[in-house]
């Protein structure tokens, strides 16, 4: 069975020719396109996709992010294409002086954006080689042809705080066919009071893994009781979903030894851990207990 995720964990960032030497770190709006003075803006994207392991199949990937407003207030129809940038980079440094090289030859497919709305872009060769080899995942760049001025349009960032914009945050939808890792044993017990627990002993590898999924639609309090048995430094955090295969995540901790408690923040139908070692190389042993009340 295929899964779909939608993924929200990222960096994004707008760069400005007028302005070469400046971070746009954190604000509400992506803005891309050439202006009427000739400078011109271009947006970066990067997401986390360590939690795909190697050799899964990428069946489809998609780029979604909201047009908010025209920025010329021209109405032009302006190109964007969707670029694999070829260096690192870092959000709260990045600006036009130090913009990174992009691949002129591995892009996902153009869209031609007017009015306000959301947007897709086909992604899907880039994401199978960030996930599967063959280049290193340092994001995407998108940018318009840049020949006409007034082309430059606004989008809906990750930092929008407005509650009615919350929705309209980008997204990269990837559907694929996971490797599968080795089956982790589960113990369930329904104790009294209607409490469930259930009880599974995991080894972290490189690369993020997941629990057993967990219904939760009946439950009125869920916790996860995450036990690091080892010295190793791990990363866990929680996924919650509507119809058990579109994970959404919403925390990420590292842990030392000892126990930690992960709630959900959000109530939802379904719900699971996922974990991954911190340092490569250096597993852990974690036992993680699922605690709900009815």
């Amino acid at each position: 069975m295929s899964i779909i995720t939608l993924i929200q964990t990222f960096d994004d960032i707008y760069i400005n020719s007028a302005q070469p030497d400046t971070n746009f770190n954190s604000l509400p709006v992506l803005n891309v396109g050439k202006n009427a003075d000739d400078t011109m803006e271009r947006i970066l994207i990067k997401f986390d996709l360590s939690f795909i392991p190697k050799g899964s199949n990428i069946i489809s990937s998609n780029l979604n992010i909201d047009l908010d407003y025209d920025a010329s207030e021209t109405g032009y129809e302006t190109t964007i294409t969707p670029y694999a940038i070829s260096d690192s980079w870092d959000v709260s440094t990045i600006n036009w002086n130090n913009q990174p090289a992009i691949n002129d030859v591995i892009t996902g497919t153009s869209a031609n954006v007017s009015t306000s709305g959301v947007y897709s872009w086909t992604v899907t060769e880039l994401v199978n080689k960030w996930v599967n080899g063959g280049l290193a995942n340092n994001g995407i760049l998108l940018k318009t042809e840049e020949i006409d001025v007034d082309e430059n349009k606004g989008f809906v960032s990750s930092s929008e705080n407005e509650p009615e914009k919350q929705a309209l945050k980008p997204i990269l939808v990837i559907q694929y066919n996971p490797v599968l890792p080795t089956p982790v044993s589960v113990n369930a017990v329904i104790a009294g009071n209607g409490v469930a627990t259930e009880h599974e002993t995991v080894t972290t590898s490189d690369v993020y893994q997941t629990t057993a999924i967990r219904n939760t639609s009946q439950k009125t309090s869920v916790s996860f009781f995450v036990n690091n048995l080892t010295s190793n430094i791990a990363d866990v955090g929680v996924e919650v979903s509507t119809d058990g295969e579109n994970f959404l995540r919403e925390s990420n901790n590292s842990i030392s030894q000892g126990i930690q408690i992960f709630i959900p923040s959000y109530y939802a139908t379904y719900t699971r851990i996922y974990y991954k070692s911190k340092t490569p190389g250096n597993f852990t042993n974690l036992i993680i207990d699922y605690v709900a009340q009815a």
